[in-house]
């Protein structure tokens, strides 16, 4: 289930709102920015992002996958 505001929202329009938001969260700025935030390591956050990010829309969950398969790579890169 979502952690956000809105539950299961009818218009169309919020949940955009929310798969651009939670999108956001898989961008390398972020991505990095809500590790620091929340003072996990990077690795974990991948793993919680990995799990927990739900999309209403197919396009979201594609660029989701496509940005998160990059963090993936710098956090294995990181580790070598």
């Amino acid at each position: 289930m979502p952690a956000h505001k809105f539950k299961n929202p009818k218009k169309l329009s919020k949940r955009f709102l929310i798969d651009a938001d939670q999108l956001s969260d898989a961008f390398k700025e972020q991505f990095y920015s809500d590790a620091r935030e929340y003072k996990i390591l990077p690795s974990d956050l991948y793993n919680f992002r990995l799990k927990n990010n739900k999309f209403y829309t197919k396009t979201a969950q594609i660029l989701f996958q496509a940005e998160i398969n990059k963090r993936k790579k710098e956090l294995c890169k990181k580790h070598l």
